[in-house]
Order: structure tokens, then sequence, then C-alpha cells
């Protein structure tokens, strides 16, 4: 009905190119060659029309498709098969006006003929297929979110058990040294792992539950089992690759120290601090991909994600529709962002902090020859700092591998933008190496050089209450979405 609808403009600015502000609303004055014409006033038959017309009255037809009632991806296939249909058995051209929004539009109005020039007026013209984008955008970046950071948790949850079997080595050598079978430690290590899956699944239920209670949500049973399900099977499938690993372990190996493999190749020559830190990252690089995968992964949606943003951002201010959807990007999908990379940071921090454990007679022998504390902490994070180079680099390449995929361009406006996001990582992976840097300050060349390999109960304890505060402000800022 907009077709019947008096048409409106706001002088914004004037002929002599200044600024009107307020801007004036102009209606119709009834004028046919004004330039805001006069809505139609009456209705007629077409046979009516052709007497003013000629044999071709009909400019325009629109059509509604049957079975669309609501804008999705399968309605706009629906409608852009039935458009496909039209053009090809009658040759018109067809538009398709669903999914499009309002758009304000400057319009210059220059001096013609003996009339005067008026300046700048903005009128809502339609953006055609302007709300699908922002939908499929919109609906990219959640998806993409969510599935990213239960991916990182999936590696997080990988990492920590593969980083609980190299720390209880010696505690599974002795078992096997008084008669444990191997494949009793492969249960032990699957037990314990359904263990904590079956808490998992109960907080799951409980989170579940209290969106149920608290925000009245409809949450189907079966999506609600799964979810919880979901989690008990990452934690068992957590405890394959360890209790495979576990059966490769000899009795004997508890009198010694070392890693699983003990073959280790440097790739560059030991120069400095850098050259050292990268063979020590290469040393471990099975270790070091899991590292770089979590971060990695939230880093590739960040940038898709801002790239999304900007866009419609940039739409927001162009077309009505985007006010709305663009306000509706926002907290949501920065906390999904958030938990993804403090779960990065734990991965990193609990590969460091094995890698640590297992090089304090490296590290102690570095500090009875004169090193610094200083040159020990730097050497720690500069290995957290070629995690999160690594990490920059697949998330950046995976990232404009998905703006390729969805636009079909390579993204030059916005490329000094995407890239500052790859120092986001670098810091991420500079972030999880601060405590185990602190622990190997910490390690005496006295305790080192005698063998003795334990664990300090009071740097253990900090880094347990890290974990648990993280763990809150990631329930606090679900909670608080959820309000």
């Amino acid at each position: 009905m907009e077709t019947y609808r008096p048409t409106t403009a706001e002088l914004v600015i004037d002929a002599n190119d200044n600024p009107i502000n307020p801007p004036k609303l102009l209606k119709p004055a009834g004028f046919a060659m004004d330039f805001l014409s006069t809505p139609p006033s009456m209705l007629t038959t077409i046979e009516a029309a052709e007497l003013f017309m000629g044999d071709k009255p009909i400019s325009a037809i629109r059509i509604r498709v049957a079975g669309v009632a609501e804008l999705s991806d399968d309605s706009q296939l629906v409608v852009e098969k039935v458009a496909r249909e039209i053009e090809e058995q009658t040759g018109l051209l067809t538009d398709i006006t669903l999914g499009s929004s309002p758009q304000p539009t400057l319009v210059h109005v220059p001096a013609i003929n003996e009339e005067e020039a008026l300046g700048w007026f903005q009128q809502p013209w339609v953006s055609i297929g302007s709300s699908i984008t922002l939908f499929r955008e919109a609906k990219i970046g959640f998806s993409g979110l969510i599935v990213s950071t239960m991916a990182v948790a999936v590696i997080y949850v990988w990492a920590s058990s593969l980083v609980s079997l190299l720390a209880r080595r010696k505690e599974f050598a002795v078992l096997l040294a008084v008669g444990w079978r191997p494949n009793q430690l492969s249960k032990l290590l699957f037990m314990e792992s359904a263990i904590l899956g079956i808490f998992v699944a109960l907080i799951s239920w409980m989170m579940l539950g209290f969106v149920y209670v608290t925000e009245g949500a409809t949450v189907l049973p079966s999506r609600f089992v799964l979810t919880g399900l979901f989690g008990f099977v990452v934690y068992v499938l957590g405890a394959v690759i360890p209790g495979l690993l576990v059966r490769q372990i000899s009795p004997y190996e508890a009198m010694q120290t070392g890693e699983i493999s003990k073959a280790s190749g440097r790739m560059v020559r030991t120069r400095g601090l850098l050259s050292m830190a990268f063979n020590h990252f290469t040393g471990k690089w099975k270790r070091s991909l899991l590292s770089i995968i979590a971060i990695a992964l939230p880093t590739s949606l960040l940038a898709l994600f801002l790239y999304v943003t900007v866009r419609l951002q940039g739409i927001m201010y162009t077309t009505w529709l985007g006010q709305y959807v663009a306000l509706e990007v926002g907290p949501v999908h920065y906390t999904a962002m958030a938990v993804a990379l403090m779960i990065a940071i734990l991965t990193t921090a609990e590969i460091m902090w094995q890698n640590i454990a297992e090089r304090q007679g490296e590290i102690a022998l570095l500090k009875a020859v004169g090193w610094k504390d200083r040159n020990v902490r730097l050497l720690i994070l500069i290995e957290g700092m070629f995690s999160g180079l690594f990490a920059a680099i697949i998330g950046l390449a995976l990232a404009f591998g998905m703006m390729w995929g969805l636009y079909g361009q390579f993204p030059t406006d916005e490329l000094v933008f995407i890239l500052a996001t790859g120092f986001i990582p670098i810091v991420i992976g500079i972030l999880g190496t601060i405590l185990p840097a602190e622990r190997a300050v910490r390690v005496s060349p006295v305790r080192g050089v005698g063998g003795n390999y334990s664990n300090r109960k009071v740097i253990e304890k900090r880094l347990k209450w890290m974990i648990i505060v993280i763990f809150l402000l990631v329930l606090g800022a679900f909670v608080y979405t959820l309000l």
C-alpha cells in the first residue's frame, strides 16, 4: 500500500552545499511535474486505462508467492524459483522484494530549465535483498561462534587428558611395576573421563533448566538430552589417545625422566633466545599444534565476525531494517568469543605447564651457568608468542577463505583492519604462558640438578584458583547475557 502513501523527503543540504539542521520535511505540492509526485487518487479498470495509455497499460504486476510466510533461506529459494519460471515463460523482468528494506538515499535536485537548484534530499528508497543479506550474515556469525567455542572446548578437554597422562606417567609406571596390566590403566583413564563427563552432563542440564525456568524458553526433550550427552561423549573420546599411549609405558620408566618421544630434532641452529625458543616450540610440535588450533579457530571467527559486523554497521546507516539487526548482533556473540579465547588461554597454559615440568633439569642448568630470571621468563614467553604467531597465520588464512566463500571477493578495503586482529592470538599465546613462565623462574638450580621434579604445591594451587576464577567469570557472563 506504499504506492498510495504520500511521498516525503527531507532537505538536508541546500543548493549552496550548506547542511540544514534540523532537516526540513517536504511533502507533495499537488503539481504533477514537481519533484515529489502526488500519489494516485483513484482506481480504475484495465479497459479504462487502455483508453488513456494504449494497448499496454500495465507497467508492473505484484505477485505474492504461496507458502512463503517467513524470512529464511528456504523461502528465498522458493521465491527465486518462481521468479525464474516467470522470466522463462513470459520474458518479463522480475525483482524479488522479499528480504528488502527501506533505505535512506540522498538525491540531488539540480537546476533545470528556469527552475533553481533545490539541493540534496533524503528519501526512503527500497534496497533489494538487504534484509536477507543481514539474515544470512548474522546467522553465519552466530552459528560460527557457537561451533568455534565448542571445538575449542573439545580441544581443551583432549589437551587436558594428554597433559594429565604426561604428568602421571611415573605413577602409571609404578602401577605396572606392582602388577597392573596395560588394559587396566586404559580402563582407569576411561572411567575417570566418564566420571568427569557425567558431571559435565549434569551441569549442562542444570544450566538448561535454569534457562527454562527464568526465560520460559521451550526446550525440546531430545535437544535437552543430547546437550548433556554431547559433553559426556567429548570427555570419553578425550581418553582414547591417552588410553592408547598409556599402553606404551614401561615399568622401568619410573626411574626415568623425559618425554614419550625420545627423539628430538632441531630445525635451526641455536644462537639466542629466539632460536632456542623456536627449537623448543617445534620439538614438541604435537602439543603445540593443539594450542595453535585452540587459538586459531576463535581468531578466524573473530576476524570474520568483525568483518560481518562492519558490513552490518555499514548497512545500518543506510537501511532501516539493518538498525534492528545490528542491535541484535552484540553481547551474545562477543560473550561466546570471550569464552573461546579464555579456553584457548587455559589450553596453552596447561600445555606449557607440562612442558616446564619436563624441562626443570634444563632450566636449572641454565640458571646454574648464569642465566637471569628475566632471561628464563622471556624464553617461555617467546615460546607462547610463537604459538600465537602461527595461530594468527592459520586463523587469518581461514578467515580470508571464509570471506572469499561468502562474498566472492577479497576484502581489500578492510584488509588493514582484519590483519590487525592477528595481534590478538599473539597476545593470547603470551597470556597463556605467564604462569608457566613464573613457574620456570622459580626453579631452583639445586632442586633441578638433584633430580627433584615434584610440582610445587603453591604454584599448582594458584593455577587451580585461576581456572576456578575464569570458570566463574564465564558463568557470570553467560547468566548476564540471559538476563
